[in-house]
């Protein structure tokens, strides 16, 4: 389901000027997980990450 979420957003990224995808990991093994697809911690938050578009468009 995420892999589908990042591809709809890479597709319709040039229309409505997406920079990246944001998640909000329900703990810290979710953030994890998130990681493992080029996401990154937002410096506040262990849980929050961000993927900006030219990282997530490599997955």
């Amino acid at each position: 389901m995420m892999i589908h979420a990042m591809r709809k957003a890479l597709q319709i990224a040039d229309s409505v000027g997406i920079i990246g995808l944001f998640v909000d990991a329900k703990d810290e093994a979710a953030s994890h997980y998130y990681r493992r697809f080029g996401f990154i911690a937002l410096p506040d938050s262990r849980t929050r990450c961000s993927c900006r578009q030219r990282r997530c468009a490599g997955h």
